[in-house]
């Protein structure tokens, strides 16, 4: 009962907010749709040749030419009717469905963390493969849920993330070069960073960039980038471990990474700080 009371308000309501224009074009769509339907039944049962032309020599020539344009004039008056009734009674709606087509188009295109996100893949991609390509060793931490420490002996920048900064900080025999880079969004925050190095065993050969890396992505929920000044290969750390990624896979991965949120619990960060110890 009070959801049939609940309805029949709300239909109540929809009507209510009719203007007299709505009315107005109501009431000419079902005028409409009875003139269709007389229309319809004289023309079956021929009574129009009596009660509309009658059956003198001048009134054959709009007969005729009435009875090859009766189907004509029938389909047109229905889809005038039809039209006007969309446009009355289904303004709301279809304008309703307009919105949410947009909205879903909005939505295909993507919220606005993966718009971000899919901008900052782009501009990350062009200055690894510069220093993937020229074997400049680097390695780049990007802020997810945990604050990085910064410590006080780093360079603070501040800087809009452009390749061509990155590439110029990470070349060869600069003051800054040797250190870690952190990103918080698209702005690089801060460069000679030390990042703490992990203390577990590795099967395998990793440097002090890789380890670092492994080290800072135990502590806290982020993605670090690293390149091998050795080798040019590219790797990318988080939550503890390490995966080595090709240039043409390097966009994908990374972006995936970034867009997962998993920051670590308290209990996950006092475990992963014993064991650094």
């Amino acid at each position: 009962m009070d959801n049939m009371v609940l309805t029949a308000m709300a239909r109540a309501g929809d009507l209510a907010s009719y203007t007299t224009a709505d009315w107005v074009g109501i009431g000419i769509a079902i005028g409409l749709v009875l003139i269709l339907g007389v229309l319809a039944v004289l023309l079956t049962r021929k009574i129009f040749i009596r009660t509309i032309f009658g059956v003198s020599f001048l009134g054959l020539v709009p007969l005729i030419l009435f009875q090859l344009w009766a189907p004509l004039i029938i389909l047109a008056l229905f889809l005038a009717s039809l039209a006007m009734a969309v446009s009355v009674s289904g303004a709301r709606s279809f304008q309703d469905s307009i919105a949410h087509s947009f909205k879903h188009i909005r939505h295909r295109r993507g919220t606005p963390e993966e718009v971000e996100t899919t901008e900052l893949v782009k501009k990350v991609a062009e200055a690894i493969e510069f220093l993937a390509s020229h074997k400049i060793g680097a390695i780049i931490a990007f802020q997810k849920n945990d604050a990085i420490d910064i410590p006080k002996d780093a360079c603070i920048i501040d800087a809009r993330f452009v390749p061509a900064l990155v590439e110029t900080i990470f070349f060869p025999n600069t003051q800054l070069h040797d250190l870690g880079m952190v990103v918080i969004g698209d702005t690089i925050h801060a460069a000679a960073v030390r990042f703490p190095s992990t203390t577990r065993t590795f099967t395998g050969k990793f440097g002090s960039r890789h380890r670092a890396a492994i080290g800072l992505s135990e502590q806290v929920d982020a993605v670090i980038v690293i390149v091998s000044e050795e080798t040019g290969k590219v790797s990318i750390a988080h939550r503890g471990s390490i995966t080595q990624c090709s240039l043409r896979e390097f966009p994908t991965t990374f972006k995936n990474y970034m867009l997962v949120t998993t920051p670590y619990t308290r209990e996950e960060k006092e475990k992963n700080a014993k064991s650094s110890d």
